[in-house]
């Protein structure tokens, strides 16, 4: 007999208590709908940006108390315009910080892609194929505080993909973009591709066959001789015999006859 606990579903996870972390989830973008497992797609990195990007609206946090309690000192006619300018400053922070907690770039075996946006969302995306370059910038408090910028030097100029900053640990990130690149192949050495034949590549060090599998012959192209020129590149009739040149001997040397008309030497 089966156990009770055996047919009884999982119970569900129990909700966030902190209700900061309740209101993040409501605006979390949800990557893995994105993605396209039907061609084998998985994330290998998903950046959030660096903590860094939330010190401006911490200064406003900061701006607004101050304006709080300026509002408590002045008269009550400027108080309401105090406060006015408190609240659209307080509804900025929040939006422009929720703006960057949804902005996200994934990197994928088979592309990058950057969602963004909290009310219009927005997702610019880039085959792997199509990445020529990847500047990493790097300023003076992004040296203090661990976090730079990804420049992108691909045909996604226009779209959203070409300027990622705030990007903690850039050059993990560049290298984990290296690792993709290569394992997809590429940038492998610039080798001579295998040789065509009429059943397929010939490997290397092997020559060519002459009769093909079908019984059909191969075109065989006969080697190059220095002296097969066309008739305009070769030398007058009046040179030197070739004994007479390897002879040293002196001149004035006869003139060679002229060649019967007919084709050039094989």
């Amino acid at each position: 007999m089966t156990p009770p606990s055996a047919t009884r579903p999982a119970p569900p996870a129990p909700p966030s208590a902190n209700p900061l972390r309740r209101a993040l989830e409501l605006v979390e973008p949800r990557i893995s709908e994105r993605l396209v497992p039907d061609e084998g797609e998985f994330v290998v990195d998903e950046v959030r940006h660096h903590w860094a990007v939330y010190l401006p609206r911490v200064a406003e946090a900061l701006l607004c108390l101050g304006l709080g309690a300026l509002a408590t000192v002045v008269p009550l006619v400027v108080a309401w315009v105090v406060l006015a300018a408190a609240v659209a400053v307080a509804v900025r922070a929040v939006a422009k910080a929720l703006a960057s907690y949804v902005d996200r770039f994934v990197i994928t075996n088979l592309r990058v892609f950057r969602s963004w946006g909290l009310v219009s969302q927005q997702l610019a995306t880039m085959p792997i194929q199509r990445i020529l370059d990847i500047s990493v910038v790097k300023p003076v408090l992004g040296r203090v505080l661990g976090y730079g910028h990804f420049v992108f030097e691909s045909a996604a100029d226009d779209q959203g993909l070409r300027d990622i900053r705030f990007v903690p640990r850039p050059f993990d990130r560049d290298l984990t973009m290296q690792r993709v690149i290569q394992r997809a192949g590429l940038r492998k050495g610039m080798e001579p591709g295998p040789r065509l034949d009429e059943d397929g590549p010939v490997p290397r060090g092997e020559p060519s066959p002459t009769v093909s599998s079908r019984g059909v012959p191969s075109p065989v192209v006969p080697p190059r001789r220095p002296d097969d020129r066309p008739p305009d590149d070769r030398l007058p009739d009046d040179r030197p015999p070739d004994d007479v040149l390897r002879a040293g001997g002196p001149g004035p040397y006869p003139r060679r006859l002229p060649r019967p008309p007919g084709p050039g030497p094989a």
